[in-house]
Order: C-alpha cells, then structure tokens, then sequence
C-alpha cells in the first residue's frame, strides 16, 4: 500500500503496538499522524479515497479492537454498508445507466430526499454521521474526538460528492 491508505495503516499500527505497551506518548503521536492523513484525504474530495480510508479504519477496528458480539455485528454491518455504497459510486462513474435503473425504484416519498433517491449510500452516509455522534460521546481522549469529528467531515465530503454525482446522472 502506498499514499495515503499505507500512511494511515502504517499509523493505525503504531497506535495500536503504542496502547498494547501503554506508552501514552507514543499512542498520541500515532493519533495526531493518523488525524493529519485523514484531514488530508478529505481536502483531496476524492469520494473513492474516503471510502478506502474508512474501509481500512472500520476493518482495522473489527479486527483489534471489537470486544463484544455487538460491537463485532456494528462494524461487520457498517463494512457491508461501505462496500454498498462504493458499488453504487462505482456505477455513477462508470455505467450511469445501470445507476438510473436502480435509482427508478426509489419513487416513493420516503425513498426520496432533497429529490434523490434515498439508496444505500446516502442511508450508509447518514448511519455513519450518527455513529461518529455517539463514537464522540464514548470516547474521552481529545485526539480520539478530533480524529472522529475529521472522519465525520470526510464522510459529510464524500455525501456532498455523491449527491452531485446523482444529480449529474439523473439529470441526463
């Protein structure tokens, strides 16, 4: 991995060798690294790039830091969700019509919203910003909160993203 995605594996790494050793210092450094990659992913507004960080992030958190059945089926659902909406990202830019197929069956007013389709990528990104919400209210170290409100922007940045990408497909 290279760029971005390896800078943020490589930091996620290090903070979590840093809290198995309980060397506080080292752990924080590994946080402000990892907030640094994620606020510069989001300035990139790269819609694919914000989804692969979150892939990493999410699968990263599945793997060493789930300690419950909850926690495992909250994570396990919320990848499900991502890999959903990189599909349907990867038809807005790479076959719109097969995208304006699946977008017909969301007519109904409560599928629609702001007049688009309320599909699996907007409820994954509405999910998500409800999850950053409560991750904030849980976790009590500052770097940790920064982290979770940058994750929080990315994910408001890939919305926006997705939105104009559905409106420029619809519109044709």
């Amino acid at each position: 991995m290279t760029g971005f995605i390896g800078e943020l594996s490589k930091y996620l790494f290090d903070e979590k060798e840093a809290r198995n050793a309980y060397l506080a210092r080292v752990e924080m450094k590994a946080q402000k690294q990892i907030l640094k990659v994620i606020l510069a992913i989001g300035k990139t507004r790269d819609i694919n790039l914000i989804l692969q960080a979150e892939k990493i992030i999410n699968n990263f958190h599945l793997h060493y830091y789930s300690n419950s059945k909850p926690m495992e089926s909250s994570l396990n659902e919320t990848i499900n969700n991502l890999m959903a909406t990189e599909k349907l990202v990867g038809y807005l830019q790479t076959n719109p019509g097969k995208y304006c197929i699946i977008a017909e069956g969301f007519t109904q007013s409560k599928n629609v919203s702001a007049g688009l389709p309320l599909d699996e990528a907007r409820q994954y990104f509405r999910a998500q910003k409800t999850r950053f919400i409560n991750m904030s209210k849980v976790d009590s170290n500052i770097e940790k909160k920064e982290i979770i409100d940058a994750r929080k922007i990315n994910i408001n940045i890939a919305c926006d993203v997705y939105s104009n990408m559905q409106k420029l497909t619809l519109a044709q």
